[in-house]
């Protein structure tokens, strides 16, 4: 038990790290919070610094979330309420980083590398052109995210998907709600 304590404190160390923060700082020489929605997060990289340096922010959210739930699973942790908060931690670290005054993004992207990590390509072979699709016509992107969460949720019983997958999205779900409460509580539009 202490040891699966332990992946997941490590989970969402892995998740708080504000990497994409850090290499605006660094390398792109701005606070990528003052830019677009204020987040720490890649998609503001890719607004201050363009194309490559927003890749590498993706990239190394994407790893955030994957490689935690990687490591959990070649130490024997492949299904259950362990693997379901492995998932989920480095997604509440994004959104809740001690590193920044327990504030953060919406963790979107460190969701979908937990997604990666648990089913490799299948679960994000639903979210990438859903969420692609919806984007380019819904608005606000809050619903966009959370009809893609139903989306994942009908691939995941099509597929008769184990409980543990059914946890994450739960959870993801609700972090969701609560990272764009100000967005849901409005009816979406179609964008024009």
């Amino acid at each position: 038990m202490l040891f699966n304590i332990l992946f997941v404190l490590l989970a969402f160390f892995c998740g708080s790290l504000p990497l994409a923060l850090w290499l605006g700082k660094i390398f792109v020489r701005r606070d990528i919070r003052q830019v677009g929605d204020g987040n720490p997060g890649a998609t503001n990289l890719l607004k201050a610094g363009g194309m490559v340096w927003g890749a590498v922010g993706y990239a190394l959210e994407f790893a955030k979330g994957a490689l935690p739930v990687v490591l959990a699973q070649q130490a024997g942790i492949h299904s259950g309420g362990w693997l379901v908060a492995i998932a989920i931690a480095p997604s509440l670290g994004h959104a809740y980083s001690p590193f920044l005054g327990f504030r953060g993004g919406k963790a979107l992207a460190t969701m979908l590398g937990a997604w990666i990590g648990l089913t490799l390509w299948r679960v994000p072979l639903v979210i990438i052109p859903t969420l692609l699709l919806l984007h380019g016509w819904l608005k606000p992107d809050g619903w966009v995210v959370l009809f893609t969460c139903a989306a994942v949720a009908i691939y995941l019983w099509v597929s008769a998907s184990e409980a543990s997958l059914w946890g994450v999205l739960a959870c993801q779900t609700a972090l969701v709600v609560v990272r764009h409460w100000s967005e849901i509580t409005h009816p979406p539009q179609r964008k024009r």
